[in-house]
């Protein structure tokens, strides 16, 4: 999971933005590790596809920065099949999509 302490973005009582070092609670952490698990299960989905071929590496990069395309809707409805906490640093997702990485 996601470590313990972040640094998130902030206003003060002026309206300027800081970053704060806080602490997470245990919820925020397992959401936090949740969506990284997730962006990882959909680059291995997407590394699978006949067209837009990719390493897994590099869609986890373009899926970080946002990036969407004819494959989206597909994994926009993916359904969460099973969440797993292996070790006390780390956990994943288990995903059933509705289409196949063929088809794209």
């Amino acid at each position: 999971m996601p470590a313990p302490r972040a640094i998130l973005p902030a206003d003060d009582l002026q309206g300027n933005s800081k970053s704060e070092l806080r602490f997470l609670s245990f919820e925020e952490r397992l959401q936090r590790c949740r969506a990284a698990a997730t962006i990882d299960a959909h680059s291995k989905w997407l590394s699978l596809t006949d067209r837009e071929w990719q390493d897994p590496g590099e869609w986890k990069l373009r899926l970080n920065m946002g990036a969407r395309g004819l494959w989206s809707d597909c994994l926009d409805e993916a359904s969460e099949q099973g969440f797993y906490t292996d070790e006390p640093e780390s956990c994943r997702v288990a995903l059933l999509y509705s289409c196949s990485p063929r088809s794209y």
